[in-house]
């Protein structure tokens, strides 16, 4: 199951905004560096997984734009 370069692209814009969110609140959530890694290593539906995990347990902001947009590579198989 492969995931494409867009998908990888998208996810990864969820999580630099979730980050700027962190950064403005003056908190920084490693976490979100695993998520990177996942997609750096075509990882990217455990990655998805990982994220909304992250943002559930830290209780970070996800729009739902956002959370769309983590949806579509999931769909994408």
């Amino acid at each position: 199951m492969s995931v494409s370069d867009s998908a990888e692209a998208d996810i990864l814009a969820v999580v630099d905004a979730v980050g700027r969110c962190t950064s403005a609140r003056g908190e920084s959530i490693r976490a979100l560096e695993s998520v990177r890694d996942l997609v750096a290593n075509d990882e990217a539906e455990i990655a998805i997984d990982y994220l909304v995990n992250t943002a559930n347990a830290f209780r970070l902001p996800l729009r739902q734009d956002e959370h769309e947009r983590l949806l579509l590579p999931a769909g994408d198989e």
